[in-house]
């Protein structure tokens, strides 16, 4: 009879053990997020973010509404960047959401997503990263990630740090005034009828 009843319980419980596979979980964080840019599906991609990174879309929002090449210069590149982008790909229409916002700041990625993966994953606690596999082969970048409420959002605030530290790197490198660097991504980004230096506002 106890023998039985064990047999049950494992019977009931192993399921939930078996669909508890963190490394499961966060690849269907990161599907789920790629399915949503390709299809622009805003909410949906904005939902697989942690609470501090939608909070960093919106901050993102906010200087491509309003701060002038002054105010924009002082931020760090990886925010140039994506301010940046939300100008070129909004063409003049201001996004009303910040959700709207991270469809036009994944444009570029939208445009390469077929070769992107993810490779092996590492977690620490409530903590993982990924290793990004470009074209077969590994990046320097990671993905981030973070269990929030007892599920894996990605830590777009963590890749963009990454991104800061190698993108500062290359620039030291260059030797190059940043001014000059600056003016030579922003002439990068622009596209026909947009100065990605003016406020959307």
């Amino acid at each position: 009879m106890i023998r039985t009843k064990l047999t049950l319980l494992a019977f009931l419980v192993l399921p939930f053990i078996a669909s508890a596979d963190p490394t499961s979980e966060i690849q269907s964080t990161f599907n789920n997020l790629d399915q949503a840019v390709l299809n622009k599906n805003a909410q949906e991609a904005f939902s697989q973010l942690s609470k501090e990174s939608q909070a960093y879309v919106e901050n993102i929002l906010q200087l491509a509404l309003t701060a002038d090449k002054a105010t924009l210069s002082e931020k760090p590149i990886s925010t140039i960047l994506s301010v940046f982008a939300i100008r070129k790909e909004a063409k003049g229409k201001a996004p009303t959401s910040a959700a709207d916002a991270l469809i036009l700041m994944s444009e570029d990625y939208a445009k390469i997503s077929s070769n992107v993966s993810l490779g092996e994953i590492t977690i620490d606690g409530d903590e993982a990263n990924a290793q990004m596999i470009m074209n077969g082969k590994v990046s320097p970048m990671d993905y981030a990630f973070v269990k929030e409420d007892g599920s894996w959002k990605v830590d777009l605030i963590e890749q963009m740090q990454a991104t800061e530290k190698l993108m500062s790197q290359s620039m030291g490198a260059t030797g190059a005034p940043r001014k000059m660097i600056l003016d030579q991504m922003a002439r990068v980004s622009q596209s026909a009828g947009v100065n990605v230096w003016t406020p959307l506002q």
